[in-house]
């Protein structure tokens, strides 16, 4: 999975011309994607904005640690260091770089999303102090990289450096961060005696909020009391632990009670208190109690002290007052409260619930392929509903929109809303591409053209492959039971390949392990073009067979977590491989199902022309699938590259003697073989040693056959399996098939 990074962008900020301290985006977004805004000129920053104001108490959270290295050392050094090679993902020049004095920003990924400025700053200092040890300097000079809010400018001439290794500061180094975040309490005129009632309250009388309680109960509490300030954190802090959202460490933090000082502090409390229980104010005690004069200030002992409903009433923020509906006066004998709603008003409800948020989320989406629901933001950027994005949808209506629609409510009518308009984004891609490009003039050469390898098979397997997945985007489930595999030196660009070939979106990277992909296969249903990096790694004997049913499954039959209901879901993907191995194929019957594609020696893939050339390749892929091209190989095709393909394999310490001993034979068995070519002794000749010498027979081509002969010795006829020469001819359909 491509790591999303969190920052913050703005439509106005290009070029050093301006710098907007309002209406900044905030985004995640891939390095890919980072890549192409900074080089169009544009300015980002490396956190989110509460407010989308930029600002250094508005920094709302980061998984970027930024350093900008002015002149403290070359891009070379940076990159020999083993701080670069485990933690940087990238660097890029800035506009005053020079050959003299190497000026550019480096970025680091964070194994954990930090909430604060001071958090950010400790994973920063966490990073250069290591940075500058494996460097040999004290420090760096410019550390404006400890400001999440710190503004980085693009620049349209940047050179890029990539780390494709997945780096990342690791999270365990990330939690024991030590610092001390800062605290920047609101002040307050709240009066003493408010602010001890406020503090029995918490001690004495609120019930700690619970599971299912964050919008209803904690969230109020904290604003009540973030309005009245420092006196009451202690209190609310001992509050929270005792509840369940006291599990959370950061729940708890000074941080959280920032932007809420606007809020009415005592009177929300008091209105909670009264809605726990009716009578709360006559349980406090007798100097709090609302008419107690004791030493009030500003109260002589004959003065007519308010009530505990003047006192609410008269606040400067009011609550909101809780009318009771008005009864039908001619059904007041037959029944209480609010009538019943109808089933036709529940209706109305929820057809309500999908009008608006069709309204507020614009063009609300299902993507067929991934699931994701989508939607478009005011600037027409595609935002993609992760995390805990549902849940946090009432909240975010209620609180940029003015609308409120319960949580549950507005989960199905997002869900509901986004399942009627579903769409494919490869179909979108490929009807483009057979639109508005023309096919490509290479279509015949593409194996010479863009891996170096002149063997007509190379052209002809990746033909298949892309007409393949135009089959799959088409017509989701078909067959396409084979996989191509680049072969290559580390560093000729197998990987970008992959990359290239396809729009970023389109693409994923999987590096799970085949013990997981086999109980979760929905984690393969996440792109259309996906890259298994170092395919060697599957094949081992204990993991081929289920390699080859992953290569070959059509429909997964999955259930995602939390889901109600399993589903089936029909394959629109297809695989490449990649590998440095030149011998890696172990199985003897399944090797068809995988077709080495060797990169030309000395050769260097042309990955940005291909990424610039791909949409005409796809137009003529749709065109070949639109002519009916084949793109499985049939078994007259397999039978004649098998020896080829067999060229990959990783051969038997026993296929020489094996080989050498069959060469004048015309049938053997598996005994024959293990005493007379092998010479094992009968007492270590098992399963084991015959099935490996099983495979070695089929892989020289050899069949089996089940006969009767009559033992020479018994003159009784017993069953025997022997292995007979091949003829001449290619095996026969049915045989090949069955290796599928």
């Amino acid at each position: 999975m491509i790591m999303k990074l969190r920052i913050s962008v703005h439509k106005d900020c290009r070029n050093k011309e301006k710098q907007p301290a309002q209406g900044w985006l905030n985004i995640e977004e891939s390095l890919s994607w980072l890549q192409g805004w900074v080089g169009a000129g544009y300015g980002w920053c490396a956190t989110h904005f509460v407010g989308r104001h930029r600002r250094v108490d508005n920094a709302s959270g980061s998984n970027l640690v930024v350093v900008d290295i002015d002149g403290d050392t070359t891009l070379d050094a940076f990159w020999d260091t083993d701080t670069a090679c485990n933690w940087c993902v990238a660097t890029y020049t800035t506009a005053s770089h020079t050959e003299a004095e190497h000026r550019f920003r480096a970025l680091f990924p964070l194994g954990l999303q930090l909430q604060s400025t001071s958090q950010h700053r400790g994973a920063y200092w966490l990073v250069v102090n290591r940075l500058s040890a494996d460097l040999g300097i004290e420090t760096i000079k410019d550390n404006c990289g400890q400001k999440p809010e710190r503004l980085w400018y693009g620049n349209t001439n940047a050179e890029w450096t990539v780390n494709w290794n997945d780096p990342l500061v690791p999270e365990f180094l990330l939690t024991d961060i030590d610092y001390d975040d800062p605290t920047d309490f609101v002040a307050s005129d709240v009066t003493d005696t408010d602010i001890k009632r406020c503090q029995w309250l918490l001690k004495n009388f609120l019930i700690p909020s619970e599971d299912g309680e964050y919008e209803t109960r904690y969230v109020p509490v904290m604003a009540a009391c973030a309005a009245i300030g420092q006196p009451l954190f202690d209190d609310w802090v001992d509050w929270v632990l005792r509840g369940h959202h006291g599990e959370k460490h950061e729940n708890i933090q000074p941080f959280k009670w920032r932007g809420l000082g606007n809020h009415s502090g005592p009177a929300k409390l008091y209105s909670l208190a009264k809605r726990q229980s009716s009578n709360w104010a006559s349980q406090l005690p007798p100097e709090l109690r609302f008419g107690a004069v004791g030493s009030a200030v500003g109260y002589i002992e004959f003065d007519a002290l308010p009530t505990f409903d003047e006192v609410i009433n008269n606040l400067e923020v009011k609550m909101d007052p809780e009318f009771e509906p008005v009864p039908d006066a001619s059904q007041a004998k037959r029944t209480k409260g609010r009538p019943k709603r109808s089933g036709s008003d529940a209706a109305k409800e929820r057809e309500g619930d999908v009008e608006k948020v069709k309204e507020i989320l614009s063009n609300l989406r299902k993507n067929e392929l991934t699931g994701a629901i989508e939607y478009d933001d005011p600037q027409g950027l595609t935002i993609e509903l992760e995390g805990n994005d549902l849940d946090l949808m009432t909240t975010k209506l209620a609180c940029e929109h003015g609308v409120f629609i319960p949580e549950q409510r507005i989960k199905s009518a997002i869900q509901y809303a986004a399942g009627k308009n579903k769409y494919c984004p490869i179909k979108r891609y490929l009807d483009s591409c057979s639109a508005g490009a023309i096919p490509h003039k290479d279509w015949d050469r593409i194996g010479e053209v863009f891996l170096g390898n002149k063997h007509q098979l190379s052209t002809l397997a990746m033909q298949r492959m892309m007409i393949g997945a135009v089959a799959r985007a088409y017509n989701p489930g078909c067959s396409m039971s084979w996989l191509p595999i680049l072969v290559g030196a580390q560093g000729v660009g197998k990987s970008m390949f992959s990359r290239s070939l396809v729009p970023e979106k389109l693409f994923a990277e999987v590096s799970t392990p085949l013990e997981t992909l086999m109980k979760e296969q929905y984690r393969l249903h996440v792109a259309w073009l996906l890259e298994l990096p170092e395919i060697d790694h599957f094949f081992q004997s204990r993991n081929i067979e289920n390699f080859k049913n992953l290569i070959t499954t059509r429909c997964d039959e999955v259930r995602r977590p939390y889901a109600s209901l399993p589903e089936r879901l029909l394959r629109r993907f297809v695989m490449i491989g990649t590998t440095n191995r030149n011998q890696f194929l172990v199985d003897s019957t399944g090797n068809r199902r995988f077709v080495p594609l060797e990169i030309g020696s000395g050769f260097l893939i042309p990955w940005k022309q291909l990424s610039e050339e791909r949409d005409s390749l796809w137009a003529s892929a749709v065109q070949a699938y639109r002519e009916g091209d084949a793109y499985e190989f049939n078994s007259g095709e397999i039978a004649q590259i098998a020896e080829y393909i067999q060229e990959f394999g990783d051969p038997d310490p026993w296929m020489e003697k094996i080989s050498h001993y069959v060469s004048l034979k015309e049938e053997v068995t598996a005994a024959e073989v293990l005493t007379k070519a092998l010479d094992l002794d009968p007492r270590q000749q098992g399963r084991r040693e015959a099935r490996r010498v099983a495979d070695v027979l089929q892989t020289l081509g050899w069949r089996r056959l089940n006969t009767s002969r009559k033992d020479p010795v018994t003159n009784k006829v017993k069953s025997v399996r022997l292995w007979i020469r091949p003829s001449d001819d290619p095996l026969t359909e049915d045989h090949i098939l069955r290796d599928f």
